[in-house]
């Protein structure tokens, strides 16, 4: 009876490592087909090149001031979830105005600007539903339909636009940032939006899983080369994608290096309280000196003991953050919009 049961618990344990095995293997298969077609789309490289500046910037910030990055992040005030709803590329209403076309009428602009359509996107979202297309390959539907998505009621706020050489972006400010006297300046909260879809099969109940929070709005123009115009002018076409990921302030290895750092100067307080109270039992009876010694000693074998706990803690906290990311990497591309 014992060597059944010991052949059951193995088989169980190997059944549930080799799930495990595979549930990992696909998830680096996901990241890897993301960042290979990261790589090679040059609007998601100019993307990823534009953020990584920034945030190599606050992180010398945030190590000049000697404090942890979260220190320095602003939390949003609300959040919004939106289900996108699957739209039939065979069914497609009439009624659909191409954003494109809108971006060329916008303010009679024959030729569109990439802040044109983030203004058009502004104006359209609070009275028209926003048609979106999937292009990532881990989310791209291989029917190309289409789905869309109801934010009229979002109020974007603390969302601001950023013009770089080639794009605008239409993102929250989730960076404090400090003052011109090394302060840390007071936090403007803002909207995040997160955006969920349901599965597309029928012979079920509709699933729901999130797709990402929305990071920023990426707007930009192109020359289109399937159009017959002979003008550029005429040939250019104005894109803008949403770009969903996972924000700063929610990573796990940004909020485990401030909760180090929390600790640390926590316990960094209590060996200066313990110093004080020897000083002034200095002058007191030997025996309870020397307790006093053993109470510092044990305090700085107890704040060693934490470090290299909280070392190898942060080692696999990192390792699953990295693993969180890929749950949340999706890229729309807005074609149009349908009225509510």
């Amino acid at each position: 009876m014992v060597a059944h049961a010991l052949q059951c618990v193995e088989f169980f344990r190997m059944l549930v490592g080799r799930r495990k095995r595979k549930k990992i293997g696909e998830m680096l298969a996901k990241r890897c087909r993301f960042m290979h077609w990261s790589d090679h789309d040059p609007h998601r490289k100019r993307r990823n090149v534009h953020n990584a500046v920034r945030r190599i910037e606050q992180k010398e910030t945030a190590q000049a001031m000697k404090l942890p990055l979260l220190h320095l992040l602003s939390t949003p005030i609300d959040s919004s979830i939106i289900v996108l709803e699957w739209l039939p590329i065979d069914d497609i209403p009439p009624e659909l105005i191409d954003h494109n076309k809108t971006a060329r009428e916008h303010h009679m602009m024959r030729v569109p600007q990439p802040i044109t359509g983030i203004e058009v996107f502004r104006q359209k979202v609070l009275t028209h539903h926003v048609v979106m297309r999937l292009i990532d390959p881990n989310n791209k539907d291989p029917i190309g339909d289409l789905v869309m998505a109801n934010m009229s009621r979002v109020q974007w706020r603390q969302w601001h636009v950023v013009n770089s050489k080639h794009e605008s972006y239409f993102e929250p400010a989730t960076w404090v940032g400090i003052d011109e006297n090394n302060r840390i300046k007071p936090q403007t909260p803002w909207d995040r939006v997160d955006l969920y879809i349901t599965s597309k099969s029928t012979t079920t109940k509709a699933r729901q899983r999130r797709l990402g929070s929305i990071e920023e709005l990426h707007s930009y123009v192109v020359d289109d080369p399937h159009s017959t115009e002979k003008r550029a002018a005429d040939r250019a076409r104005s894109h803008i994608r949403l770009n969903l990921g996972n924000h700063q302030y929610n990573s796990d290895k940004v909020q485990m290096h401030s909760r180090k750092f929390n600790e640390a100067k926590k316990n960094k307080l209590s060996i200066h309280g313990s110093k004080m109270g020897l000083k002034q039992l200095a002058d007191g009876a030997t025996a309870v000196a020397a307790s006093g010694v053993n109470m510092a000693t044990s305090g700085v074998n107890a704040v060693g003991n934490l470090v290299k706990g909280s070392l190898s803690t942060g080692i696999k906290k990192a390792v699953a953050d990295d693993g969180d990311l890929v749950g949340g990497d999706a890229v729309l591309e807005i074609v149009g919009y349908l009225p509510l």
